[in-house]
């Protein structure tokens, strides 16, 4: 008959929680991995608003020159282009991306915890449009429109970093004038940043629960996202406008 021995026994209950410490960091590290991955499509998603939400304000905005309720009634806006494009439209590109990423990384703890709540999401979008006047409208796109000017007036790169320092003593400045602005534009922004969020959220956590080999949330990423573009760029000014 076989017997284990003190020392055999002592073994075999190491081999069982080395087993188990190695489970749990494959566990967390797939975990992590996949908190990662849906933080980038929200990300992804909070960019593309972010764009269109600058596209629309910019066709609201009409000259200081037109004074008279005529002239401004007779104003047809038309999209930036070029440099003036990349620029403005994406510094609230940006500041989608990194304001729909701190907002889903906090809120989104556990892929297969307890989930994020419809109210919840609600107020995430609400908070994501708010973040987005003030910060995206109120000191990213003031700050690419300074740079913009230096550029056309041919600065040098020390005016250029001088223009970037007063910028920063006057964010509290800009992000009320602007800010307050351009908040219209983002809280219609934030209700199809809820839309798309809630659906790339659902498919995610199908996606980790059922074991889906199909990732559906990439897809309604890509697609949600490149809808709004495109809508963005191929709807008529009169009708974009309207929105800003």
């Amino acid at each position: 008959m076989f017997t284990l021995t003190k020392k055999g026994v002592n073994k075999s209950k190491t081999y069982v929680v080395t087993y188990n410490i190695i489970r749990c960091i494959n566990m967390l590290i797939k975990n992590d991995f996949q908190k990662l991955i849906f933080c980038i499509k929200i990300s992804a998603l909070g960019a593309a608003v972010g764009f269109s939400f600058m596209v629309w304000y910019y066709l609201s905005i009409v000259p200081d020159h037109l004074q008279s309720a005529f002239l401004r009634s007779q104003f047809v806006p038309s999209r930036l282009e070029g440099l003036s494009a990349l620029f403005i439209y994406g510094s609230t590109t940006i500041s989608g991306f990194l304001i729909a990423y701190i907002f889903i990384r906090w809120l989104y703890e556990k892929p297969q915890g307890s989930g994020i709540s419809k109210s919840t999401w609600i107020l995430a979008s609400l908070g994501y449009a708010i973040a987005n006047a003030f910060i995206g409208g109120g000191i990213f796109m003031p700050l690419a429109d300074q740079i913009l000017q230096s550029i056309n007036a041919s600065a040098s790169l020390g005016t250029v970093v001088l223009v970037i320092a007063d910028h920063m003593f006057r964010i509290p400045l800009t992000m009320w004038l602007y800010g307050t602005q351009a908040l219209y534009s983002s809280l219609i922004s934030g209700f199809l940043f809820l839309i798309g969020g809630y659906l790339i959220y659902r498919f995610h956590e199908a996606e980790c629960t059922n074991g889906l080999r199909i990732n559906y949330s990439t897809v309604v990423t890509l697609i949600f996202s490149g809808v709004v573009i495109l809508l963005s760029l191929v709807l008529p000014v009169t009708i974009l406008r309207y929105l800003g």
